[in-house]
């Protein structure tokens, strides 16, 4: 159990960090598109006899670096070459689990994950990935929000923005690539999506968003183990992922709550100005 809660808490809080710069670029579909090329490697790593996982880190960096470059004419939106890797990634990952029934199963076992098989090898990538990550977000931090926000002004200032862009979807392709084999796709995918929603909808301000979101992913991570531990039927991945979506709906009912508690004395305010 400390190895699985070391593999979740690795997985779940770079994937928050990163997802929060995800959401407020809007490229939430990157995210998608970058789990099933890193499916997809999986897949062609079992057909071709070598290591999964190793192809898939392989296959969603190159991915990645691809949809960096890409489109860079305007030609063609970053959306569509998005959307054509997706459908072409999941095609080709299915295509190649049909050609080698041997490995579906095992190839099933690598896309699904369990927390609970966590090494430590894994653990100890991952440590080393989400220390890389965290020591990059501090150093590139403003240059990284300039060049996200306010692209043209920052290559009027010098700022390399198309390096910054690309060192950051690298990051993301090494997260999700090394955290497939641990968590799966989809516990990676809400980890990416879900705690930086809840941070983002808290917050308000970059920094409180990201501070929350890796927060939520945290907290969520133990609160999901443990409750996996004691059903002893749920696995640990979708324990975490409910948690998640737990927090979200929490947090929504608290600020809608507020909103409406704050309509209310506004009218009742402006109800006692007429009145005198």
């Amino acid at each position: 159990m400390r190895w699985a809660l070391a593999g979740a808490l690795l997985v779940s809080m770079p994937c928050a960090l990163l997802g929060v710069f995800l959401i407020l670029r809007r490229m939430v579909f990157v995210a998608v598109a970058v789990s099933e090329l890193a499916a997809c490697g999986i897949a062609l790593g079992l057909w071709l006899g070598t290591a999964p996982p190793l192809v898939a880190i392989a296959a969603a960096v190159l991915g990645m670096v691809l949809l960096a470059l890409a489109g860079r004419d305007g030609t063609v939106s970053r959306e569509s070459l998005v959307g054509a890797v997706y459908a072409l990634s999941a095609a080709l990952a299915l295509a190649l689990m049909a050609l080698n029934p041997l490995a579906h199963s095992h190839g099933v076992d690598l896309l699904a994950g369990d927390l609970l098989y966590t090494q430590p090898a894994h653990a100890a990538v991952l440590a080393a990935l989400a220390a890389a990550v965290a020591c990059g977000t501090v150093l590139t931090f403003k240059r990284l929000l300039f060049a996200f926000f306010d692209r043209d002004m920052a290559q009027t200032l010098g700022v390399r923005v198309r390096g910054l862009e690309v060192g950051f979807l690298l990051a993301v392709a090494l997260v999700v690539g090394c955290s497939l084999r641990v968590a799966g796709v989809v516990f990676v995918f809400a980890s990416l999506v879900l705690p930086p929603l809840v941070g983002l909808a808290a917050g308000r301000r970059i920094v409180p968003a990201i501070v929350i979101a890796v927060a939520v992913a945290g907290a969520a991570s133990v609160a999901g183990l443990y409750l996996s531990y004691r059903t002893m039927e749920l696995p640990a991945g979708p324990a975490i992922v409910l948690v998640y979506g737990g927090a979200a709906v929490a947090v929504a009912v608290a600020l809608g709550t507020a909103a409406l508690m704050r309509g209310i004395l506004r009218r009742l305010r402006a109800h006692a100005m007429g009145a005198r």
